[in-house]
């Protein structure tokens, strides 16, 4: 979800315990460079069943004033690699 007004980014992943800050971290900053501002731990819910070892986190991303059209390719980039730090971007 953006606010495209107070250019916040609001992303939902899943990450494995204890390691989510650095995974989603070395995900962004592998794939463009922009990393998040705040990370907080979801409550889990009734899918957590289906993501064994995993939990939720929402993070948010502080950029300023942008379009968010100038975030696809960030987000493309994100959705590339993030196999290959354990994180699965749920929802942008």
């Amino acid at each position: 979800m953006q606010d495209e007004d107070k250019g916040k980014i609001y992303c939902l992943s899943t990450a494995p315990n204890g390691e989510s800050g650095e995974n989603v971290n070395n995900t962004h900053k592998n794939a463009h460079g922009l990393t998040y501002t705040s990370i907080s731990e979801v409550t889990p819910g009734a899918e957590d069943a289906s993501k064994e070892g995993k939990q939720f986190y929402l993070y948010i991303h502080e950029l300023g004033k942008l379009q968010l059209r100038q975030l696809q390719t960030p987000i493309k980039k994100d959705l590339a690699i993030q196999g290959s730090n354990s994180v699965n971007f749920i929802n942008y």
